[in-house]
């Protein structure tokens, strides 16, 4: 499939405003690639929209409008900076200080309303964030305890991770639901959605 196809596909719901943004976004994250390599110099221009910019399009399907967003590790911004680029309240966490100043740089140029926080995600405590984000988790116990201060009593987590992920030392205090993003316009990636049982 054509990049041209994908993005009419990706793009038919958002505004013209939006779909310039999201194009701008692309545009500058390949040229700071050259320079502090944001990701991986290998792919493809559609590679690059398949795996990371069509994937955070497909995860803002699945959370509500309404969320206080917290993407972990952002990176070059997925998926947190493209659900800020759709109107969500996100803060990007970013402890890379290079990616950080391409983040800030993404959110002046383009005036996309995001909070992009330089530290440890630990750092950033009573922040309520009733959604959180990761897609370079390693780790999903380390996440949820270095989240633990920043997060809602009744926070939804939405983790990128591999179906065979071991949950066994959370299990009793999260309910877990693996979903699967993907069709012939964005690869599949596995989602792990956790809900705390202990929210009130």
């Amino acid at each position: 499939m054509l990049k041209k196809d994908i993005y009419e596909r990706i793009c038919k719901n958002v505004s013209r405003e939006t779909f310039e943004k999201i194009l701008c976004y692309e545009k500058l994250l390949n040229k700071w690639n050259g320079k502090i390599n944001l990701i991986s110099r290998k792919m493809s221009e559609e590679e690059i929209l398949k795996n990371h910019i069509a994937q955070s399009i497909e995860l803002s399907k699945l959370i509500p409008g309404n969320m206080n967003i917290l993407d972990v590790g952002s990176g070059a911004g997925f998926p947190g900076m493209i659900l800020a680029i759709l109107g969500f309240t996100v803060c990007l966490s970013e402890i890379n200080i290079k990616k950080a100043s391409f983040l800030n740089f993404v959110k002046s140029e383009l005036e996309v309303n995001v909070t992009v926080e330089n530290c440890c995600v630990s750092k950033l405590r009573g922040k309520n964030f009733n959604c959180i984000v990761s897609r370079s988790v390693t780790n999903v116990k380390n996440l949820l305890e270095l989240t633990k201060e920043a997060a809602a009593n009744d926070v939804t987590y939405m983790v990128y991770a591999p179906k065979d992920t071991n949950f066994r030392e959370i299990k009793n205090n999260y309910a877990i639901y693996m979903l699967t993003i993907g069709n012939d316009y964005v690869n599949n990636r596995s989602i792990a959605m956790l809900k705390s049982i202990n929210a009130h």
